[in-house]
């Protein structure tokens, strides 16, 4: 669905109802998961999953990333709607991005050093709370209740172009209310009612960001505010909430008569964002209700991180941000009790995630092979419209998905297949190596499990961090070998 970059401190909000949760997972290596399939929520005609093992101080493990091989041909799940595109011809224009500032402490989200808080003012993204974490869970309060959230969707979700690389914050999906098609933000008829948010700690509300977001998403051109915010809990560690709207008039009134900074305007995907972050550094309580869901969206924004220690080794953590690079387990920041609240909806509304690490994965990276993030410009932090990925579902870790933001002449979507272990046709990503030629891949589908009518995708590693990608014209790829010529567009890493 729709997604937009519509906050100033790097949010790319996913249309979706899915909702992410995020893992603790490190290396670059060839790490491995549990083989374990996905388990069918309660209700579903599959077997309901036991519950989450959850050892003493609710921490889940945290391996490696990297899917597994698992018996069998891939699951695929049943996701709500989500808009196609037509398949690009061109690159497509987007204005930049704010230049990335890496000298700012914690600051992947200062997105440009000439534009600083007020003289004066605490700079919320360098901010480290004098509150000490210790030992006990972090959270208390859920941020939307339970009992109306249909899932949440583990961390590395996809959905390309603002969503082409795994997100690195987690999503609550909010409740639907099915009208007439033209209706709903997204024109399918999805509406989504107003859910009370709460803050799930005790913290300094250290950023608010307003934005006006412009899109013709539903059909026609519509234009609305989005909140999205920061909480500082404890230390460096960080909640960010992304889809809200409105927010509670003690949080309005705590921006009034302040200056706004890193105001800026840009687009990508469907959506043109304009907006400013405001530095309140208003105290909330756990449980507090500080708004509601937008709207807009299909579920509430939720990411945790840590602004001062890395926890996840990318190839390229200055072009991912701080979000990524120091995300945290959302579960792990609970007691036991919630965490298996918690994980009892940790999937896509139809199956559950049961493999390790329980949370999800971000980083695939595999240097030397296809497997993981490829940029189309290593020079600058920027958004990844124009990006590709090769990775796995989030939900089903044996599914691998292509997530393509852009290559001329096949859609910016999230495209899977039917793996092989071996041959130069669906080969798994993380055995196709630089030096060895073209590998082919087929029988496209999308997430409705419609196989792509007319295109097939072609593939070569010339030099180690150096990718071609072109699509081709056919479902199948027919017989090989086969060669890529000059309109091949070029990724690195």
């Amino acid at each position: 669905m729709g997604i937009s970059r519509a906050l100033p401190g790097r949010w790319v909000f996913l249309g979706i109802v899915v909702a992410a949760v995020t893992a603790c997972a490190t290396g670059t290596g060839e790490p491995s998961f549990e083989t374990e399939a996905p388990t069918a929520r309660p209700g579903s005609p599959i077997a309901v999953p036991t519950p989450l093992p959850t050892a003493a101080d609710g921490s889940t493990p945290a391996p490696s990333p990297t899917p597994v091989s698992s018996p069998g041909d891939p699951i695929v799940p049943i996701p709500t709607p989500t808009v196609t595109h037509d398949a690009p011809s061109a690159l497509p224009t987007l204005e930049p991005l704010p230049t990335y500032s890496p000298s700012v402490s914690g600051g992947s989200d200062q997105q440009d050093g000439s534009d600083p808080p007020p003289s004066g003012a605490q700079n919320p993204w360098s901010f480290v709370s004098d509150r000490q974490c210790g030992d006990g869970p972090l959270f208390s309060s859920f941020p939307m209740d339970l009992d109306v959230v249909p899932n949440l969707s583990p961390l590395g979700a996809v959905n390309p172009p603002g969503h082409t690389f795994p997100t690195s914050h987690m999503y609550f999906a909010v409740p639907v209310i099915w009208g007439e098609v033209g209706e709903g933000p997204f024109g399918d008829g999805q509406i989504f009612p107003p859910t009370p948010v709460y803050a799930v700690a005790d913290g300094q509300l250290s950023s608010l960001s307003i934005s006006t977001v412009t899109t013709s998403l539903s059909g026609e051109v519509v234009s609305y505010t989005e909140y999205g915010f920061d909480l500082a809990v404890c230390e460096g560690i960080r909640v960010r909430y992304g889809h809200v709207g409105p927010v509670s008039d003690r949080i309005l009134e705590s921006v009034e008569g302040l200056e706004g900074f890193n105001c800026n305007a840009y687009s990508t995907g469907d959506f043109a964002v304009d907006g400013c972050t405001y530095a309140p550094f208003l105290d909330l309580a756990a449980g507090e209700q500080v708004g509601f869901n937008s709207g807009r969206a299909a579920a509430l924004d939720i990411g945790v991180f840590d602004t001062i220690t890395q926890t996840i080794d990318f190839l390229h953590p200055e072009l991912v941000g701080e979000e990524a690079t120091g995300s945290l387990c959302l579960l792990d920041q609970y007691s036991p009790e919630q965490s298996a609240e918690l994980a009892a909806l940790l999937g896509n509304g139809e199956l559950l995630r049961t493999a390790n690490p329980i949370c999800g994965v971000l980083n695939f990276d595999l240097p030397g092979t296809l497997r993981g993030n490829w940029f189309n410009d290593v020079s600058t932090f920027s958004n990844e419209d124009l990006n590709i990925a090769f990775v796995y579902d989030q939900v089903i870790p044996d599914q691998p998905i292509i997530s393509i933001g852009f290559v001329p002449g096949i859609d910016s979507a999230a495209h899977m297949f039917t793996p092989e272990d071996e041959g130069r046709v669906n080969l798994r990503f993380a055995e196709v190596a630089a030096g060895d030629g073209v590998y082919c891949y087929e029988n496209l589908r999308d997430r409705f499990d419609r196989v792509h009518p007319d295109k097939h995708l072609l593939v070569e590693i010339p030099e180690p961090g150096r990718l071609l990608v072109q699509a081709a014209v056919g479902a199948s790829c027919g017989e090989g070998p086969w060669q890529l010529d000059a309109d091949a567009t070029e990724f690195l890493r």
